[in-house]
């Protein structure tokens, strides 16, 4: 495996176990879920962490145009894209953009103002764009038209050049893959008001990062490429991360702390049907602890007066 390989699994590893400490009392499920750190001070936390704007986003025409949807948008909501300081706090596109939208609530302490902003000219991911002074500006929807102004959809090339900047120079990320900079433009192309209620919101669900997980999953067992299958692995186990926070009984945390451990023995032995098998079983059981989790408003609520 390459440096990047190494550098992105490793990663994953740390924020997985990271998010681990604490769960273990079954008297006390802990709220400590990792985007609560970017909710501000006076925001409803518990709506903002159980809703979301509705997605925009055009249905794929064909098989293959699902597919890179799926990829740019696993991509879009994966730490692992933006590497270095961003990476090792949790952050991905979808932490400012919620569902290709925006984050009213978005607040990160020295790079926001208000609600809803931040600096991306700031020094504290990387110092190809530091300014050296502080401007935050409010974050777009990407389906509005401000959002779409920021540079054309219809251009492949330029989107593509925008989004590697943004990566590179913004967040001192590595490059990415050709394969994933496609997903990722097709899916921000894929974006558009026309689609969808803009005021909605929607609920945030247990089922949306399992299927993040074993999307990843299956796309690091069909690309047998280094550096490609580090970062479906990477990917698949930050949703398992996600779902960690929330089922905070103990023995649905277990399985999945197992889930998350075995996933890349399973892809190097061979032995992914296996480990399949063994996430069906898990699936099944959280579903029927769904509400028991912190992905369900009452419980999280409750979790959060404990606090």
């Amino acid at each position: 495996m390459d440096r990047r390989g190494r550098s992105v699994v490793s990663f994953a590893c740390a924020a997985f176990l990271a998010a681990c400490v604490g769960l273990a009392a079954e008297s006390n499920p802990s709220p400590d879920i990792n985007a609560r750190r970017w909710i501000a001070a006076d925001a409803d936390v518990a709506a903002a962490l159980t809703r979301a704007p509705a997605p925009c986003v055009k249905r794929p025409l064909n098989a293959k145009e699902a597919q890179r949807l799926r990829i740019g948008q696993l991509a879009f909501q994966s730490p692992a894209l933006l590497g270095g300081q961003a990476a090792r706090a949790g952050l991905s596109c979808e932490t400012c953009h919620r569902n290709g939208r925006g984050n009213p609530d978005f607040h990160f302490e020295g790079i926001s103002g208000a609600a809803g902003t931040a600096d991306v000219s700031s020094g504290f991911f990387g110092p190809a764009r530091d300014n050296a002074a502080f401007n935050p500006v409010s974050i777009p929807d990407l389906a509005s038209p401000a959002g779409q102004r920021l540079v054309s959809r219809k251009d492949k090339a330029a989107l593509e050049t925008f989004m590697t900047g943004l990566i590179v120079e913004e967040f001192s990320g590595d490059p990415p893959p050709a394969d994933i900079l496609d997903g990722l433009v097709a899916y921000v192309q894929a974006i558009d008001a026309g689609e969808c209620d803009a005021q909605a919101d929607v609920p945030v669900t247990w089922t949306a990062d399992w299927r993040v997980s074993m999307d990843a999953a299956k796309f690091a067992q069909d690309d047998s490429r280094p550096e490609m299958r580090a970062f479906y692995v990477a990917t698949a186990r930050d949703g398992l991360r996600r779902l960690h926070e929330r089922f905070t009984v103990p023995e649905i945390a277990r399985v999945l702390e197992d889930l998350s451990r075995d996933l890349e023995g399973a892809l190097e032995r061979g032995e992914f049907e296996a480990w399949s098998v063994e996430a069906a079983a898990v699936e099944s059981q959280l579903a029927k602890r769904a509400d028991e989790s912190l992905y369900h408003p009452g419980q999280l609520t409750r979790a959060l007066a404990q606090r």
